[in-house]
């Protein structure tokens, strides 16, 4: 099972990352102003998570174009 770890960075914004049960880091927010934006974002993210569409931005073949997407639907 995955945990949410919240912390506060240098710039004093605050962020949180998502680790797997091994410890490796799923995904990281941008940051937020406060520590309850912060859980916020978290409690949004734990109530749309089985419901998450991941979209990707890919380069295409002619170069650093970032126009081509790629969709996976699913439960995570």
């Amino acid at each position: 099972m995955g945990t949410f770890v919240l912390g506060k960075q240098t710039d004093g914004q605050f962020y949180w990352k998502l680790n797997a049960a091994n410890g490796e880091t799923l995904c990281v927010s941008g940051g937020y102003t406060t520590k309850q934006n912060a859980i916020n974002g978290i409690e949004s993210c734990r109530i749309n998570a089985p419901m998450l569409t991941l979209t990707t931005k890919l380069p295409t073949k002619r170069g650093n174009n970032l126009s081509k997407y790629h969709t996976i639907k699913g439960r995570y």
